[in-house]
């Protein structure tokens, strides 16, 4: 994501933030779509997704997106066995999610994107409905965006011992500069349930019409856990604390290619990953 958290105007193609703040398809002018495959070498994660946008007129703006992330093989472990029982077991994950913005004032746009997400580690399922909020001001020189995520309730647990219900919702506050200019920024600090602060940067460098370089920074104490800590189930985590990433856009008539590389958690593991991305 190229810490693009809160998404003032920060996007080549703002279609793509369908998934975040849902006020960034405020920014699109016509119809679009856009589809993105990344490859994560480390877990050989696989991960898919399709988003489309539509300018009703003006102020009213809608986009759909849907996203199939196949985590790959787990070694399954337990206390007795720490390096392997022998089993393997697999992860992967759903989401389909909607967005609507609307210019209420001139300056002032408000926006939803309710949404739907399933998701399957080993034997275990979960699924979840919520929606994302988000509301974008506009100064002369600068936006500022505010956004809640993941308001909303799961309807199947992963963990059925669990009684809490609630999906780990976030609130985003970013300050960045409008896109005309040559070299775009964001700041953005994050605050998600039951976890640390969240801190990003990113940034977007129109080399010339054809090429941009985006870059972008993440800091967090956080290790997101798969599954949490239970007394009948192992802790599973992937770290993010630490997100360090580069990537270079080629842009061509309607259609945009951008590869990057990034380097995740406090060991800095290699990520690779790449996006085509065509409009109407």
């Amino acid at each position: 994501s190229m810490a693009k958290n809160g998404n003032t105007d920060l996007s080549s193609n703002p279609i793509n933030g369908v998934f975040s703040n849902p006020t960034s398809i405020s920014h699109i002018k016509k119809t679009g779509f856009a589809s993105t495959n990344f490859s994560m070498q480390f877990v050989d994660t696989k991960l898919f997704s399709i988003v489309g946008g539509y300018a009703i007129n003006e102020n009213q703006k809608v986009g759909l997106g849907i996203a199939a992330n196949d985590y790959g093989e787990f070694i399954e472990t337990s206390i007795d066995h720490q390096y392997g029982t022998g089993n393997t077991f697999t992860a992967r994950d759903m989401l389909i999610q909607a967005s609507y913005s609307h210019v209420v004032l001139e300056k002032l746009t408000v926006a939803g994107s309710p949404f739907f997400t399933y998701q399957q580690y080993e034997q275990h399922t979960a699924s979840a409905l919520g929606i994302n909020l988000g509301v974008l001001y506009k100064l002369d020189l600068y936006n500022i965006s505010i956004s809640g995520k993941n308001l909303g309730i799961q309807t199947q647990k992963l963990i059925e011992t669990s009684d809490d219900t609630k999906l780990p919702y976030s609130g985003t506050i970013a300050f960045g500069n409008k896109s005309k200019e040559r070299f775009n920024w964001e700041i953005n600090v994050a605050k998600i349930y039951g976890q640390d602060m969240k801190y990003g940067f990113g940034s977007i460098y129109h080399i010339n019409r054809m090429f941009n370089l985006h870059s972008g920074i993440t800091l967090t104490n956080n290790h997101i856990s798969y599954v949490f800590d239970d007394k009948d189930a192992d802790s599973y985590y992937f770290d993010e604390s630490r997100l360090v990433s580069a990537g270079l856009e080629f842009m061509h008539k309607k259609i945009s290619f951008i590869f990057a590389m990034s380097y995740v958690g406090t060991d800095f593991t290699p990520l690779t990953s790449f996006g085509l991305d065509y409009s109407f």
